[in-house]
This record gives structure tokens, sequence and C-alpha cells, in this order.
């Protein structure tokens, strides 16, 4: 199924960009901030992509609406870890556990969605639909809403 595909295209840019950040080297300060800084652009933009697109989809079904909620929840969490994030210099002893707490909470989101999420979604919306939010969400990559 596209939807699935292009859902876990975006999911697998995201764990490449948190294991590239997770390789570097915090000795080099300028390195690991221009990767958070990807990182978080990544994020964002996915965010986006699924809050635009996605969630309100999920959100108009009953089988899906508690799952939409708890991703929201999610995002907003990962935002306010971003944020963080942002404000403490990546050469401070706080910088580490706290990219520790935004890459376990964003790895633990993405399980879910994959697992959960996804399957619920095939079977709660008629093939057209599917291929609709498909077509929507292709749009709104070339919009520049994604990872």
């Amino acid at each position: 199924m596209e939807l699935i595909s292009l859902l876990r295209d975006e999911h697998d840019a995201i764990r490449h960009s948190l294991v590239a950040l997770e390789n570097a080297t915090y000795d080099d300060v300028e390195r690991t901030a221009y990767l958070f800084t990807l990182v978080a652009k990544a994020l964002r933009a996915h965010s986006a992509l699924e809050e635009d697109v996605l969630y309100p989809r999920l959100s108009a079904l009953p089988a899906t609406r508690s799952l939409a909620r708890g991703a929201l929840r999610d995002h907003a969490h990962v935002e306010c870890l971003l944020h963080r994030l942002e404000r403490v210099p990546v050469d401070d002893n706080r910088w580490v556990p706290l990219f520790e707490e935004l890459k376990e909470q964003v790895r633990a989101h993405l399980e879910e969605e994959e697992d959960r999420v996804f399957k619920r979604l095939l079977g709660s919306l008629p093939e057209t639909d599917l291929r609709e939010l498909s077509r929507e969400l292709r749009h709104a990559k070339e919009r520049g809403l994604a990872a």
C-alpha cells in the first residue's frame, strides 16, 4: 500500500537522522549542533505532514480517534523536548540526557504508529479513501511538509 510506504519512508528518514546524531562525536560541538538542527527540522516537517494530512482523517474515525489524540500528545512532547534542547548548548552536560529522552520518545512514537496506527487505518478506510490520502501525502511532501 503506497500510503504506508510513504509514511514508512518518512519514519526511516527520521531514524537515519537520529542515528547520525547519535553517532556524532559529542566533542565536535559544531557537527553535533549542525546535526541536531537537521534532526529538529526533519521532526518538525514530519509532524506538520502528519498533523495536516493524516491525523485529521484519523480523528474523524471512531476506530482511530484515540490513537490520533495520543499521536498529537506525542508530537507536543517531542516539540517540548526540541525547545529544551535548543536552549541548552550541545557541550552542556544536560544536552545528552535530553537528546536520549527525545530519541526514545521519537522511536516509541514511530513504533506505535507502525504497529498500531497504520494497521487500524488500513482496516478503517475504504481503498478509495486510502488512495486519496496517499495522494494528499504526496502533494504535501511536494510542498515541503516532510522530512
